[in-house]
């Protein structure tokens, strides 16, 4: 059974509300961001998110490995310099390459909550 609802409409909501969440503008924002690697979306952060996004769409979270893919939102003393350096690498790869970085595990695209939402449960990010 498909979802009631049209999957651009909905992507471009899911972007809305990260854009919202997280400050950053919504035409930087596309199918390919990684809220983790791109954003730094981590923690109560992520909670926050997903809240906002399923007021919008249910999404059954059963399963999920979300925890471990936003890890915690404190700052240990290593994880700037690691946050840093993979938006570094994200950027360069941008740039160079003109596209996400592909083959990265870990993190949750904007394309992957789209695909929940469509879903309408939560299934391993591609």
């Amino acid at each position: 059974m498909s979802a009631p609802w049209n999957r651009a409409e909905a992507q471009r909501r899911i972007i809305a509300v990260v854009s919202r969440e997280t400050s950053c503008r919504e035409e930087d924002i596309g199918p390919d961001t990684d809220l983790v690697f791109d954003l730094g979306v981590a923690g109560d952060d992520a909670d926050d998110l997903f809240r906002e996004i399923t007021k919008l769409y249910p999404i059954d979270f059963s399963g999920s490995d979300l925890p471990e893919r936003f890890g915690s939102e404190g700052f240990w003393p290593w994880q700037p310099p690691l946050l840093l350096l993979g938006m570094l690498k994200s950027i360069f790869t941008r740039i160079v390459f003109g596209q996400a970085q592909q083959g990265r595990t870990g993190g949750v695209r904007i394309r992957d909550v789209t695909d929940w939402v469509m879903a309408g449960k939560w299934t391993p990010p591609q």
